[in-house]
């Protein structure tokens, strides 16, 4: 998985790189160099779904209400607002615990959203 808003450049990139012949994807790493060879030999798809690390650091500092206010082209990289948070799942009060209490909810509301975004993606690809 890749940050949601890295698709469009990893996509450009790989179609030049096809083009020219090239084995190398210009500023992407090797691990992605990797997988992007794995989904082309097996003709799979590469499903960019991880939320832009900058909006789920936004969601830990400002809380999840800060998301409505960012632009609409930015939304296209995050799960439709309004997001529903369940903070009685398990895996949000593990979290809660173990940062005792840092933050407050917001550190497992920046997970929840990944969580979510992730979800998203995956199942609209």
């Amino acid at each position: 998985m890749t940050k949601s808003d890295r698709r469009i450049p990893f996509r450009r990139s790989l179609r030049k790189n096809a083009e020219r012949g090239s084995q190398t994807l210009d500023k992407f790493s090797d691990r992605l160099q990797t997988i992007t060879r794995l989904c082309k030999k097996n003709k799979l798809r590469f499903v960019a779904a991880n939320i832009p690390r900058r909006y789920a650091s936004t969601v830990y500092s400002k809380g999840l209400e800060k998301l409505d206010s960012i632009n609409a082209d930015a939304k296209r990289w995050i799960v439709p607002h309004p997001m529903v948070y369940d903070s009685t799942l398990k895996c949000y009060t593990d979290i809660f615990k173990k940062a005792e209490g840092h933050r407050g909810q917001n550190l497992p509301k920046s997970q929840a959203v990944k969580d979510v975004t992730m979800a998203h993606f995956i199942l609209k690809n």
